[in-house]
């Protein structure tokens, strides 16, 4: 993709300032505590050697394991993970574990795929960006504030 259509991989956490707002930006894949077979399989994943070897494969045979992995997912099967509670939630736990070391007003995720908004403490906000797909959730700053918002046609 980066060459193709000079997209921007970021595969960390990014920390941006907006109107004087601190921004902490990130997937949120394999942040935090737990998740170990998540984090496993992402190293599989992004290993040199194992892509090198995948691109060896035959396109067709190729594409076909992707899409066989792509149709066990769990946007594919409906089987969304729901809200644990914030002292379960992966990420909830990692932002307040940054938020010890530095001060940021906001936090974004992806990954979670359920539109959530919540208060790390009184001054830091964290959201999860939910999905296009299901729930047609965004996030949307005005310059102050941070808040989720739902596409309507």
């Amino acid at each position: 993709m980066p060459e193709e259509v000079g997209l921007k991989i970021i595969r960390e956490p990014v920390c941006h300032i907006y109107n004087n707002k601190k921004f902490y930006l990130a997937h949120g894949d394999g942040l935090g505590p737990g998740e170990f077979s998540y984090k496993f399989l992402k190293k599989l994943f992004t290993s040199k050697f194992l892509q090198w070897m995948y691109a060896r494969i035959h396109p067709n045979s190729a594409t076909g394991f992707a899409h066989r992995w792509s149709r066990k997912s769990r946007f594919s099967t409906g089987n969304y993970v729901p809200w644990l509670g914030e002292d379960k939630e992966h990420l909830v736990l990692h932002s307040r574990k940054v938020e010890m070391q530095e001060h940021f007003d906001f936090y974004i995720y992806g990954h979670r795929h359920v539109p959530i908004e919540m208060m790390i403490n009184p001054k830091a906000k964290m959201i999860y960006l939910g999905d296009w797909f299901v729930n047609f959730s965004f996030a949307e700053f005005d310059g102050e504030e941070l808040r989720i918002d739902y596409y309507s046609s």
